[in-house]
């Protein structure tokens, strides 16, 4: 069957390879808008594959922010492990989880041995007391990582919008406008017209 499967893609390969070039203009119309589609360098060149995008403003403030809290989500999940194994491989009581719940009678001891179901179950309990404490500090890292990382987004956000132009540093946002307006043109009209009065050049769409 193996070997059936490597045959059917070789063949594949074989068929792409000799096949006739039809529609040449149309291939390189779509490589050329490819091109155009990916994101490039200032210069003109393509961005290497090993750019980290959340260092560098490959596609735009999103991208960053996205590919910087893949980074928060890394540290959260070193210490969900780090929680894991300091819950069980450090609880005190670990010996006494790992031991079965089965009666040890000693070979030389002749009477009935009763198993101490209490003593054990105490120390089931005491294990789960430790790891629910380990948790509880692990939930309350979880809270500070994440308050930590929310501001540290915000403010790099915030620098981004400072540095680079976006959308809003093209828009106005009106306020006070009548509640039964439904055309927006006249607005439109108003505006275009003090911006021309006051010499400004473009006009104001919606």
């Amino acid at each position: 069957a193996v070997c059936c499967l490597v045959a059917v893609v070789l063949y594949y390969l074989f068929a792409l390879c000799v096949r006739p070039k039809v529609n040449t203009a149309a291939v390189q119309h779509a490589i050329q808008h490819r091109l155009f589609c990916r994101p490039s360098q200032p210069s003109g060149q393509p961005w290497p594959l090993c750019i980290s995008l959340a260092n560098n403003n490959v596609s735009g403030q999103g991208v960053l922010l996205h590919f910087r809290w893949y980074r928060c989500l890394a540290l959260l999940a070193a210490l969900m492990c780090g929680a894991g194994w300091v819950g069980h491989e450090l609880n005190p009581h670990t010996p006494y989880y790992e031991t079965p719940m089965e009666p040890q009678v000693p070979v030389d001891i002749a009477d009935d041995t009763i198993f101490d179901f209490d003593q054990k179950s105490g120390e089931f309990t005491r294990y789960a007391g430790w790891m629910a404490l380990v948790y509880g500090v692990l939930y309350l890292l979880f809270v500070l990582v994440s308050l930590i990382m929310s501001y540290w987004q915000s403010d790099f956000s915030a620098k981004y919008d400072e540095d680079n132009p976006t959308q809003a540093d093209y828009c106005l946002q009106l306020q006070g406008l009548p509640p039964n307006l439904v055309d927006p043109q006249p607005v439109v009209d108003f505006i275009n017209r003090c911006c021309k009065e006051g010499g400004a050049d473009g006009s104001v769409g919606h």
